[in-house]
């Protein structure tokens, strides 16, 4: 901006457009800095790890310029699981790893009800992502 607006003394610099930024971090003529600080804290998450976190700080109901920065990486990544197609995929993968069923009762196990379950009491789906709460 400085370099398209060098022949003016003192220009206005706008935020017009954002994407991956939380709201309460930005407006039209201003951006807050703990922006940066989380800016370089998710530098080192992998593609889906950046766009899960994007999905979480959206989500969850939090003033922004009032939490340190470590906290909230820490937050997002105790409660982070991974990213599934659908509820019913993270369903199917929990009884996989957690319950020792026979073929003859997982041809009758009902995936979406448990689904269900799970995510009425304890996990979130965003945007393809799993979270526990």
């Amino acid at each position: 901006c400085k370099e398209l607006h060098k022949d003016e003394d003192d220009p206005e610099f706008m935020f017009q457009d954002r994407e991956n930024i939380p709201e309460e971090l930005v407006c039209e003529s201003w951006i807050s800095d703990m922006f940066f600080e989380l800016r370089d804290k998710v530098e080192d998450m992998d593609t889906n790890e950046q766009e899960a976190f994007s999905a979480w700080l959206d989500y969850e109901s939090r003033d922004l310029s009032k939490v340190d920065a470590d906290d909230l990486v820490r937050k997002f990544n105790d409660e982070y699981i991974g990213k599934y197609d659908e509820e019913e995929d993270y369903a199917r993968e929990v009884i996989e790893q957690c319950y020792e069923l026979s073929d003859f009762v997982l041809n009758y196990f009902d995936y979406a009800a448990f689904a269900r379950d799970l995510f009425n009491d304890g996990y979130k789906f965003l945007d393809g992502f799993v979270f526990c709460a």
